[in-house]
């Protein structure tokens, strides 16, 4: 009890020295805010002591002032939107000094320096790239910083906000050359452009639709006069681009003056024509005036042309006459790409050798065309009638070569007589020509294009026939009709018909349960993936070659899983890229002789089938009697040439002897030896400098000798 009482008598004592301090320190005062100042409002403070609580007294603090950001030159920085400016209050956002925008010459407001447009450099002068203005009538300028503005950019008056959207007007003057995708892309509300003049607009370079800004159904004015109606295009005009109408909607006909116009181009009239309008007329001044102008130069969409205005239902009037019924090509050196594409009031075309130049699709899709005749042409161009649905009568003479899809999907058509001298015919040359059972002629043809007559009564079998069979145009194989059943099919080994010179470009091309080819001594040529076969009913595992056959196309034997040995006659001189390509189980390669082998060209490494086998055989294939793999590679003397890729992939060789013979060695020609080390070259090192050497011809080291005499 004694040390409790000593205790709180300890207690009593500190806190009583402690009130004693506090009574005589030193005041430690510091400020208190009461009321923040605020930009046009004083503030309150008070000092306080830190240890006792005492206060000083209160004191006014003034009103702040407004601050603002301010540039390098101390001058207060503007805020703007795309019709205002003005200046901000960084501490409470007061706006002072508000007001719209106004602008010089420059498209630069006087007073805050806000531009309505943004430029960037280019050759030649500048490229507008973006409008932040908020006017609804815009004038695009044709100077600036003291150069020509020669373009719009991309998306640059496209709708990325609502603002854009709503302009109504605008006006291009000549000096842009050229306006970019979408530059008006979403320009809804606009009712009127303004050119200079026609010369000036069809001067523009649409990139598309959307850079033309009467895409979406604007009115167009060359200087004060509206572009509708019949419109003229004057003689020293040459070209009218891409999208050059596209969309207008407000013609009813076009007159084209003097014969300088030589292109039109891309959709250039799609949605140009009043809609309903019945009497739509395309005049020229002469036939031949028409059809020197190409149309779509730098396009190939057929079903998207659109350049040419008679594929929209215009007539053509040439030289005040209608142009209808049999064409009259008499005066005409040149028909241009497109020339009548779609025109429906033609139904006989002659072309004689006085036409001595005809573009694609000059006569697609005329549907009442009936009968054609060509006389002299040498190479008839793609495309050239396809889709004329009702031609029924083909006259052909003189002609050399016959374009892909050159009278595709003609379907009435029922026979064809190939004039002589005709060596090409294209990929789907002939293509669903539905009725086309009798193909004669034909006998100097070296090329048969992909499907060139696919879905053809050629391929019909006759009425109660089950039984595959190889179908012939001439001396061309270009394809089976019907269906190798099973294995043991009788076609199952395809014994091509004597007297055949060329395989057709993918006339065997996967053909389940085709198991053995024999090559008659005739063949010649064997076309482009001739025997491809990459589908899952790959069964081609023999080839037996007639001896004669020049060229192997590219792709001719690829995918073909279950081929094991290729035996390359002497004959052929040329071999495809990736002939022999996904032929995984090919081992063995025979060559009749290494003379033959070196002057092969090879398209590239995958033409050659050692770049899958790696194993090389010289002489004859024989099942009974194999040839040794040849491990020395001992180049006879007097070949002077090794082809590029003649022995790539050939892995079991360790060492090459050149002849002094050989003065030229390909690219890649021993690539991927993987054993091999050693060249020994028959004569001296300065000799051995002569030779001209590939690319990756070789990787090993070249020794020099001198056969004994």
């Amino acid at each position: 009890m004694k040390k409790i009482r000593i205790a709180l008598l300890v207690v009593c004592i500190i806190l009583a020295v402690s009130l004693l301090a506090a009574c005589n320190h030193e005041h430690h005062y510091v400020d208190e805010v009461i009321e923040e100042a605020t930009c046009t409002e004083d503030g309150v403070i008070e000092s306080v002591c830190s240890i006792c609580g005492n206060s000083k007294g209160k004191e006014t603090v003034p009103a702040l002032g407004h601050a603002y950001d301010l540039d390098e030159d101390e001058n207060k920085v503007w805020l703007t939107s795309d019709s205002r400016h003005w200046h901000e209050c960084t501490r409470c956002g007061l706006k002072e000094d508000e007001g719209t925008h106004s602008y010089n010459a420059e498209n630069v407001c006087s007073v805050c320096g806000f531009m309505m447009f943004s430029f960037k450099e280019t050759e030649g002068g500048y490229i507008l790239t973006s409008f932040e203005g908020a006017t609804d009538v815009v004038t695009v300028p044709s100077t600036y910083d003291g150069k020509a503005v020669v373009a719009i950019g991309e998306s640059a008056f496209a709708s990325k906000t609502n603002k854009i959207s709503h302009i109504t007007e605008i006006t291009i003057p000549s000096s842009i050359k050229r306006i970019e995708r979408n530059a008006f892309s979403g320009c809804n509300d606009l009712t009127k452009v303004h050119a200079e003049s026609l010369e000036a607009w069809l001067g523009i370079k649409f990139d598309n639709n959307f850079a033309n800004p009467i895409a979406g159904g604007a009115e167009l004015y060359f200087g004060a006069a509206k572009a509708e109606g019949a419109i003229t295009i004057p003689d020293g005009v040459v070209s009218i681009g891409n999208y050059a109408f596209y969309g207008l909607g407000t013609l009813t006909g076009v007159h084209i003056q003097g014969s300088n116009l030589t292109s039109i181009g891309y959709r250039a009239f799609e949605g140009a024509f009043k809609e309903g309008e019945p009497n739509i007329q395309i005049s020229v001044d002469s036939i031949a005036a028409w059809c020197a102008i190409d149309f779509c130069p730098d396009a190939h969409d057929v079903d998207a042309c659109s350049a040419n205005p008679l594929s929209l239902g215009a007539k053509l009037v040439a030289g005040g006459n209608e142009v209808k019924d049999t064409l009259d090509l008499a005066d005409v050196s040149k028909i241009g790409s497109y020339a009548f594409y779609g025109y429906g009031a033609i139904t006989h075309v002659n072309l004689t050798s006085a036409v001595t130049e005809v573009g694609r699709y000059a006569f697609a899709n005329c549907k009442n065309i009936t009968s054609v005749s060509i006389d002299g042409i040498d190479a008839v161009p793609a495309s050239l009638f396809e889709g004329c649905e009702k031609i029924d009568s083909i006259t052909l003479s003189g002609v050399e070569e016959i374009g892909a899809r050159a009278f595709y999907n003609c379907p009435l058509v029922s026979e064809v007589a190939l004039p002589s001298g005709l060596t090409s015919v294209g990929s789907q040359a002939f293509a669903a020509c539905s009725a086309l059972a009798s193909v004669t002629g034909g006998e100097d043809l070296v090329n048969v294009g992909y499907y060139a007559f696919d879905e053809t009564a050629l391929f019909d079998l006759a009425e109660g026939v089950t039984q595959a069979a190889p179908v012939y145009v001439a001396h061309v194989l270009i394809g089976i009709k019907g269906n190798i059943n099973v294995l043991n099919d009788p076609l199952s080994k395809l014994e091509v018909q004597a007297g055949t010179v060329v395989i057709a470009d993918g006339a065997l091309a996967n053909i389940a349960n085709l198991r053995q080819i024999v090559l008659p001594s005739s063949l010649l040529y064997i076309g482009d993936s001739a025997f491809r076969n990459t589908s899952s009913s790959a069964s081609l595992n023999e080839v037996t070659f007639g001896g004669s056959e020049k060229s192997i196309g590219a792709y001719a034997f690829a995918g073909n899983t279950a081929l094991t040995y290729i035996a390359i006659p002497a004959s052929v001189e040329s071999i495809g890229e990736h002939a022999f390509t996904g032929c995984t189980r090919l081992a063995d390669v025979y060559a009749q002789s290494l003379e033959s082998w070196c002057g092969i060209t090879f398209a590239n490494a995958q033409a050659n089938p050692l770049n899958v086998a790696h194993r090389l055989h010289i002489g004859e294939y024989d099942p009974d009697n194999k040839s040794a793999v040849l491990t020395e590679l001992v180049i006879p003397d007097g070949v002077e040439k090794i082809s590029a890729y003649a022995f790539t992939g050939l892995s079991n060789v360790s060492y090459v002897v050149l002849p002094s013979s050989v003065t030229k060695i390909g690219d890649g020609a021993f690539a991927n030896c993987n054993l091999l080390s050693a060249i020994y070259y028959d004569g001296e090192e300065d000799a051995f400098g002569d030779v001209t050497i590939g690319e990756n011809a070789y990787v090993a080291t070249v020794y020099y000798f001198k056969a004994e005499a």
